[in-house]
Parts: C-alpha cells; sequence; structure tokens
C-alpha cells in the first residue's frame, strides 16, 4: 500500500549476494503525482534465489532491476536500504 497521492509505476527484483548467499529482493517505484518525485523502496527479501522464484516474481509483473526504470538511476542508489529513496531532484 503506497500513502495518498502516489501511483505504482513498477515492481522490480534484484539479486543480492549476503554472506556468501544468494537473495532476491524486491522493490517498488513510484510516484508523487503532486510534486512528480520519483522514490523507490525496497518491500521484501523473498529469500534464497532459486529459477523457480525468478519464474514466479515474473508471472506476477515484476522485472528484472536492469531490463526496468531503475536501471537507469541503480548506481546512485543503495537498495540495500528499506527507507524510501528519491530518485528526482527536487528544486529547493
Amino acid at each position: 500500500m503506497l500513502p495518498y497521492g502516489n501511483k505504482l509505476l513498477d515492481r522490480v527484483y534484484d539479486e543480492v549476494i549476503i554472506n556468501g548467499i544468494c537473495h532476491v529482493f524486491v522493490y517498488a517505484v513510484y510516484v508523487n503525482y503532486n510534486s512528480g518525485e520519483l522514490f523507490v523502496v525496497k518491500a521484501n527479501d523473498m529469500g534464497i534465489y532459486s529459477e523457480n522464484l525468478e519464474s514466479n516474481l515474473e508471472d506476477y509483473g515484476y522485472k528484472f532491476i536492469r531490463n526496468s526504470l531503475l536501471a537507469n538511476y541503480i548506481s546512485d542508489i543503495d537498495l540495500i536500504k528499506s527507507k524510501a529513496v528519491s530518485l528526482s531532484r527536487v528544486k529547493q
């Protein structure tokens, strides 16, 4: 559930190595339609990677992070955090 005034743009997943084990994290990319600001937030750690898990996520509409809107931003953000991160620059 997103707060009022926000619209989900994309659902993505990524593979993250933690202590030598490959985990799958899912993220929500959304826009605040009042300000136009884009955000990304880590939604969940889905557990240890498997081809079946990846297939299920794609069946539910998730995209691999490199094939998504986030591909343009991933070098600028820390995706391990759970707190929403703004992808847009807001005029001060």
